[in-house]
């Protein structure tokens, strides 16, 4: 069974963290620039804040900022775009914020630039976001990606050890190096690490942060998000495959056992589950959902019917039911189980 792929498209979430300085301090700014939309992220590696924006929107805050521009919108989102994939020389920069005593509260980015003779404006509308929003995009990636760089790490001291031993090999079968200067200790973890903590690149690194964490690592940080976004669309197409069954709450379409299809119909048409059976919300067992009884008959248009002889004793309709219910239960789930060993089977193929 063929399994259709979600269509990827460029995500704030994969985007790379620039370094920007702006008013004397240190921000970290992202940003995705579509033909028709954007979004931006800035972090002072306290508070996040974040703005999207579609192009109804951009069309009229171009028009605010710049009333005498005729170039087309899309002309002026690459423009723009491109001020935030690097901090440039030519643009200036400054933020303010609504509230000054609240560093939390919601920012304004200002842009400045000169195009050939004209002058471009634009401004960011930044929201304060949650701090689920700061560990999706910071926290939770940097995390990742000092994990990421110890395991690199450990490879590396690794290959270095056997490079060591090759040279060895080397140096045993009378092998001399033409050029003296090119010769090399043999590599050592402890001294490295205590020549690393006295050097000035880490006394760099630890007094700016926000400078040195992602200009270096910029590709593991992508790398990272990527494989992440990755993983999340696989776990929903797999979610997708095993759900399937319920993607329409109170009916069922060409799954239902035969057993339990009414006479009458067909497999092609729409069966619609009893009221008790449809799901009140995602998530919910079946033994859970409310038992309603609907009345036998009308009362108000039943005829009034004469005793009849006394018969065998009936089950009655609730426990007819109830088993109904357990009985599509227990299908429902014997036709999961085969999707999923059909899937299996169609991954190791």
């Amino acid at each position: 069974m063929a399994q259709t792929t979600k269509s990827w498209r460029p995500s704030l979430l994969t985007a790379a963290w620039r370094s920007f300085e702006i008013n004397g301090e240190q921000f970290l700014v992202k940003s995705v620039f579509l033909d028709t939309s954007y979004d931006v992220a800035v972090t002072d590696l306290v508070n996040i804040w974040l703005e999207h924006i579609e192009l109804d929107e951009f069309k009229t805050r171009s028009k605010a900022l710049n009333p005498t521009a005729d170039a087309p919108p899309s002309r002026f989102v690459r423009q723009i775009g491109s001020y935030l994939e690097e901090q440039k020389t030519d643009g200036q920069y400054a933020i303010s914020q609504s509230d000054e005593m609240d560093p939390s509260s919601d920012m304004v980015l200002g842009l400045v630039t000169k195009i050939s003779r004209f002058t471009l404006k634009w401004e960011f509308h930044l929201q304060a976001a949650s701090k689920l929003e700061m560990s999706q995009h910071l926290i939770s990636p940097l995390i990742t990606m000092s994990g990421e760089l110890a395991r690199r790490q450990s490879e590396l001291q690794t290959l270095l050890k056997k490079k060591d031993k090759e040279i060895a090999e080397y140096k045993n079968s009378n092998a001399h190096l033409s050029r003296r200067h090119l010769e090399t200790a043999v590599f050592d973890i402890k001294t490295f690490t205590s020549e690393m903590r006295v050097s000035e690149a880490f006394k760099k690194v630890v007094s700016s942060p926000a400078a040195a964490s992602f200009s270096s690592v910029q590709n593991i940080y992508e790398q990272v998000m990527e494989q992440r976004c990755k993983q999340e669309r696989e776990r929903e197409e797999e979610e997708d495959v095993d759900c399937g069954l319920f993607g329409d709450p109170g009916s069922l379409t060409q799954q239902l056992p035969p057993s339990l299809i009414p006479p009458g119909s067909t497999g092609s048409h729409t069966y619609h589950l009893p009221q008790s059976l449809v799901p009140q919300s995602a998530g919910e067992p079946l033994a859970k959902r409310p038992y309603t009884r609907s009345p036998a008959v009308s009362p108000s248009r039943s005829p009034v019917k004469k005793p009849s002889p006394a018969k065998a004793p009936e089950v009655p309709s609730q426990d007819v039911e109830l088993a109904r219910r357990q009985e599509l239960q227990e299908r429902l789930k014997v036709e999961a189980e085969k999707k999923k060993t059909k899937k299996k089977k169609i991954t190791k193929l």
